[in-house]
């Protein structure tokens, strides 16, 4: 389904950081990964252009996912592919670097359970909050 957009449509999406969502005994809990250097990180993505008969055009992108490095495991088993400047190229090019990190890049903590709905804006959406565990 998207063999086409991955040998012609590669993209890159600078982030802040991006959310997981841990199963608990207490429920869902999102975490909030982010570089630990605070530096932006760079997810692999593919997008697609797609116009319906009546002419209505959307344009969107889909992030990648690889195996969750040893930063990311305990909350899930997936994570962005997360790329560095010197690989930014090469994947834009076509190569494959859908390799996880070196552990010691992502650090994480537990934030409001706000993030979950679009409605929610700001910059308390990754602030830490105190765990029950």
């Amino acid at each position: 389904m998207f063999k086409h957009a991955w040998t012609h449509r590669r993209c890159v999406v600078p982030a802040d950081g991006w959310y997981e969502w841990m199963a608990t005994v207490q429920g869902k809990v999102p975490w909030y990964h982010h570089r630990m250097d605070g530096g932006t990180c760079w997810l692999g993505a593919i997008w697609e252009s797609w116009s319906s008969p009546s002419g209505d055009h959307v344009e969107s992108f889909a992030l990648l996912t690889v195996e969750a490095n040893e930063d990311v495991r305990e909350v899930h088993h997936r994570m962005p592919l997360l790329l560095e400047h010197d690989t930014i190229g090469a994947f834009l090019r076509g190569e494959d670097v859908r390799e996880p990190p070196a552990p010691m890049l992502i650090d994480r903590y537990v934030v409001g359970r706000e993030v979950n709905a679009v409605v929610n804006d700001g910059k308390h959406l990754i602030e830490a909050v105190p765990t029950l565990w």
